[in-house]
């Protein structure tokens, strides 16, 4: 099947290679995400999940998931595939002009596949070679997340029973001294550095169950010194990535030194902190920028704001490349909108049988929104204590907005099943009530440009708004610890 699925491409290839004098490059890939916008981006004018600061090369998938680039006036450099700004690709891809290369490989639950064929495709073939020694299965990362690994360094002999092949390969390759070979090997480095330092944040979650930082043995985090971050720093697919775990361990290991110190939800301010500590470089650059993966969960850090001010002109003042600064400011600066006391940007959202509901439309009411799931766990175990707090307000000026995160058909319909109590899961939260409050519908999750104002990246996320229309708190408390905030306001309308 696989080989009937590359035909069609490979022809249209040959069918390019036939044209000596073309001066087009064509890149085309069957990657699994189907009737999606996708962009083709030089690896170092993007960091994952971020808005960028201009547009490149931008097609749509087919029904089947094919796309294909048509480039002119081309340059040679390393790229990569975005989906709503987040890589796709296995790897950054090497693409020089008059190139004609196809990419296809698995979805996340399919059975592993990489492949790289066409014009061009040769000098590519050491990715080929790696990923026959890693093809980061299902099965690796769910061991990854297992508790198997009962001390930290057999975790670490682990990830170096991986890497070591890996290292190994591209040393004995063609390439291993050539610029595809510095930049590969500089990859791999940063891939192993992430995957230690990412066990960290949840290791004692895999094994106790406990939400907290696992602080590791010196030999065990000893691979940091190998890395020289200035000089060697470059980036590639994993960088960003790498770069806001390493800035979670040094927050960590400073509050572990300094117990004195207060422990925020994201410690935002030690994160800033120790970048303005630092002399200016691309990899500070790259910490700074990381540092906006976490503004969402630090709202709830009750000095956000007033910490950000702050830190804002320092930070500004460290940057190396101007154009890091303003892709800081693109992206941080948005989440200023949701400070309390401005206007709670307003949504058009359908109910369960298609009416539109927006939020002006409750002006003159507290409204608490609950952006939540089906599909989330921590969402469905809130429902209990969000029914107590409804009932509690019933004959208030207080309106209960659940705007539920869905994704496709399916998921929309077992929504519906879901709040109609007609689902055995549902029968059992609910234990026999109805699931009260103004039920809304955000299709296509996180992404629904109806609430993309506010910058929400994880559920359940819960907003208070005023009777004017003012937002009170864009990362308010959950149903049992928001009574406070709601009598507060309720004693001012009175």
């Amino acid at each position: 099947m696989k080989h009937i699925c590359l035909l069609f491409p490979l022809l249209c290839m040959f069918a390019i290679s036939c044209k000596e004098e073309s001066k087009t490059t064509y890149f085309s890939a069957k990657l699994g995400y189907e009737n999606e916008k996708v962009e083709l981006v030089p690896i170092d004018s993007y960091f994952t999940g971020l808005n960028k600061l201009e547009e490149f090369y931008i097609t749509e998938s087919d029904s089947t998931g094919f796309f294909n680039f048509e480039l002119e006036n081309f340059s040679s450099g390393f790229y990569q595939v975005l989906l709503n700004n987040y890589p796709i690709l296995n790897y950054d891809i090497y693409l020089e002009p008059n190139d004609s290369i196809y990419v296809e490989q698995s979805s996340w639950q399919d059975e592993p596949y990489f492949e790289i064929t066409g014009r061009g495709s040769e000098k590519l073939q050491y990715l080929l070679d790696d990923y026959q020694l890693f093809k980061g299965t299902k099965e690796f990362y769910k061991r990854l997340k297992s508790d198997e690994f009962s001390d930290e360094m057999d975790y670490k002999k682990f990830i170096d029973s991986i890497f070591k092949p890996r290292f190994k390969n591209l040393s004995e390759s063609e390439i291993n001294k050539t610029n595809l070979g510095i930049q590969f090997r500089k990859f791999l480095t940063i891939q192993r550095a992430d995957f230690l330092l990412r066990h960290l944040r949840f290791r004692n979650y895999y094994m106790e169950d406990e939400f907290s930082y696992h602080l590791p043995e010196e030999k065990y985090i000893g691979f940091l010194d190998s890395i020289n971050m200035k000089e060697d720093f470059l980036n590639v697919k994993q960088t960003f990535e790498f770069a806001e775990n390493y800035l979670i361990y040094k927050s960590e290991k400073e509050l572990d030194e300094n117990p004195n110190l207060e422990n925020k939800p994201e410690n935002l301010n030690l994160k800033w902190k120790y970048i303005t500590e630092q002399e200016p470089s691309y990899w500070n650059d790259a910490l700074a920028i990381s540092t906006i993966n976490s503004f969402s969960f630090g709202m709830l850090e009750d000095n956000f704001f007033n910490d950000f001010s702050n830190y804002k002109s320092k930070l500004d003042s460290l940057f190396y490349d101007e154009k890091n600064k303003k892709l800081f400011h693109l992206n941080a600066e948005p989440f200023l909108k949701l400070a309390p006391g401005e206007q709670a940007p307003n949504f058009a959202l359908p109910d369960a049988d298609g009416k539109i509901h927006r939020l002006s439309d409750y002006k003159g009411k507290i409204v608490y929104i609950d952006f939540w799931g089906t599909w989330c766990g921590p969402c469905i175990a809130e429902i209990p204590a969000s029914l107590v707090l409804h009932e509690k307000y019933k004959d208030e000026p207080i309106v209960f907005l659940n705007v539920a995160l869905e994704g496709g058909k399916k998921e929309i319909e077992e929504w519906r099943e879901f709040i109609a109590g007609e689902t055995p899961y549902a029968q059992k939260i609910l234990d026999g009530k109805t699931y009260t409050g103004v039920h809304l519908l955000a299709e296509d999750q996180f992404i629904n440009e109806e609430i993309t104002d506010y910058l929400i990246n994880f559920a359940p996320t819960y907003v208070l708004v005023d009777q004017n229309g003012k937002l009170v708190n864009a990362r308010a408390p959950r149903p049992k610890k928001i009574e406070e905030d709601i009598n507060l306001l309720l004693s001012k309308m009175k």
